[in-house]
């Protein structure tokens, strides 16, 4: 469990990394390309985001050293394909740029599979979820609306038995998506990878 936490915060850390602007006009001219090509590498960006840097860097008419760039990228690259971590970042619905050396790309993409098929049914769970929290609200406003003395009983009554059955029917999607994770772990287990972390339960 330690293994995969600290591999998850290395993920989003990563990701983080993703949506920050590329380099700055004092970093520009100061570049180790090599090691800011491996930190793209380890990231997961594809081969094209030297683009942005090349743009960054131009505005302060500084060179790119794209060999270096590229040697680096590869060398972080071979971090990220690893199987482990293609599970992971299958799991959290992250896209794949297709960096991966040939002797690396399928054990990658196997994790890589398994966790784009975990996420799928994480977002299934996570909509029902929403659903439960939708209708809760639902019962409230009727509740208040009833105690102001806007709505009848005869609604009020109607509205929460709605709501209920609402409530309860994504409860057991709720049941059976998470039998279907649980096999899908099973199956994840048997395949050598570790599962992340199971979903919290809903109440």
């Amino acid at each position: 469990m330690l293994r995969l936490t600290i591999f998850a915060s290395s993920i989003l850390g990563l990701l983080t990394l993703q949506a920050c602007q590329t380099l700055s006009k004092e970093e520009c001219a100061v570049a180790d390309w090599a090691l800011i090509g491996e930190r793209d590498g380890s990231a997961g960006r594809s081969l094209g985001y030297i683009s942005k840097h090349i743009k960054a860097c131009s505005k302060s008419g500084q060179p790119v050293d794209q060999p270096r760039w590229q040697e680096g990228h590869a060398l972080g690259a071979r971090r990220y394909c690893t199987p482990d971590n293609g599970l992971l970042v299958g799991n959290i619905g992250s896209t794949y740029n297709n960096i991966c050396a040939a002797d690396q790309q399928a054990g990658f993409l196997d994790g890589y599979n398994l966790g784009k098929e975990r996420y799928a049914l994480l977002q299934r769970r996570s909509s029902e979820v929403s659903n439960i929290s939708t209708a809760k609200s639902g019962i409230d406003d009727i509740n208040e609306k009833f105690a102001a003395g806007v709505r009848t009983q005869s609604d009020v009554i109607a509205e929460r038995r709605k709501f209920r059955r609402e409530i309860r029917q994504a409860k057991l999607d709720i049941d059976d998506l998470d039998f279907e994770i649980e096999r899908l772990d099973r199956r994840i287990s048997r395949e050598g990878f570790s599962p992340p972390p199971a979903p919290a339960p809903v109440f």
